[in-house]
């Protein structure tokens, strides 16, 4: 009944990855590319499953992964595509190369909502700005837009 689990637990290690880890990784991957992700561990000789190489690979390790926080041009996009998109991290994350889903909906959370609810325009709280541009607009998510050009 149900999915398989990703791997064999017995044996695997779990918790931080140490920098002999991640060098085998990216080793094996820049060499050999990345094939079936379950064999990854297995042919990059990791204790790991497969699910954790990717994600590792995915988040941590791609050379055209960019670090720090997003730039001001970036920070405007996440606004404009959120007001288009809604929580659909990783269709943004497509548009913004070298960010991955989880920084951009982390960033979101941390940074820019709250500068939003400075501004008023908390979409979730009634009788704020938002409120206002939902009446006036029909949508809290034109208001978003609204936001986009006032920043820039």
């Amino acid at each position: 009944m149900g999915r398989q689990p990703c791997c064999e637990k017995v044996g695997l290690k779990k918790g931080p990855w140490t920098a002999e880890e991640d060098q085998k990784l990216v080793a094996f991957l820049l060499s050999h590319g990345h094939c079936c992700w379950r064999l990854v561990p297995k042919l990059a000789g990791l204790l790991r499953c497969g699910k954790s190489c990717r994600l590792r690979w995915t988040n941590y390790l791609r050379p055209d992964l960019k670090r720090g926080l997003l730039s001001d041009d970036e920070e405007k996009l996440v606004i404009d595509l959120h007001s288009q998109l809604g929580n659909r991290w990783s269709k943004i994350a497509a548009r913004l190369p070298g960010r991955t889903d989880n920084e951009i909906k982390n960033h979101w959370n941390t940074h820019i909502r709250k500068k939003l609810k400075k501004m008023g325009l908390d979409p979730r709280l009634p009788g704020t700005k938002a409120q206002y541009f939902r009446d006036q607009f029909g949508s809290a998510r034109t208001a978003l837009a609204i936001v986009v050009e006032y920043l820039s």
